[in-house]
């Protein structure tokens, strides 16, 4: 099936995806054009945009950028920009040495006593595998405010989020053995 998550304030048409990889080649520095890695990439991407997100801003952010302008250069200035498509801009949030097939992400709703995920490609929106699970922290307490006061005890906030985690964990691995299976049939 396919599940259609998409922008609500987005200018762009219904049909943008969540994320785009955009094949990347650009033409490695030397001593006439020693423009930095980062804008030498930044430069790449938007003379290679796909129509649907022309004039879209890129933006790196910063933390990101030693390891995205590092995985760039190790590429040798060719492979694909995964980008972000957010209502106003474009995030650049990785560097792959090659064009992905799928660009795997969760859809996470994380509920009081139980979790709903699915699995997305988030290049196609389509759905690769869909679960629920029990969220662990009812261990804790049914309700949320048997949890904020287990919370503020000792050590329970650690044991709440370890548990969350837990649970998040799990069904990402069911969604992920879920996703593997249809892909064999």
């Amino acid at each position: 099936s396919r599940l259609s998550f998409r922008h609500r304030r987005s200018p762009l048409l219904p049909s943008t995806p969540l994320a785009i990889a955009v094949p990347i080649t650009a033409t490695p520095p030397s001593l006439q054009d020693n423009t930095a890695d980062i804008d030498r990439l930044k430069g790449a991407i938007t003379s290679s945009l796909p129509a649907t997100v022309q004039g879209l801003r890129v933006r790196i952010p910063f933390s990101c950028v030693p390891m995205i302008a590092r995985q760039f250069r190790d590429a040798g200035f060719s492979g694909s920009a995964i980008l972000q498509v957010l209502p106003d801009y474009l995030e650049l949030t990785e560097f792959l040495p090659r064009q992905p097939e799928i660009l795997p992400g969760i859809a996470l709703d994380l509920g009081s006593t139980h979790l709903e995920a699915s699995l997305l490609d988030l290049l196609t929106g389509k759905s690769l595998a869909h679960s629920t699970a029990i969220n662990r922290q009812v261990e804790y307490g049914t309700d949320i405010l048997t949890r904020i006061h287990f919370a503020n005890k000792d050590n329970g906030l650690q044991v709440l989020q370890q548990a969350v985690l837990s649970s998040i964990n799990s069904l990402i691995g069911e969604l992920c053995g879920e996703a593997y299976t249809l892909a064999e049939e």
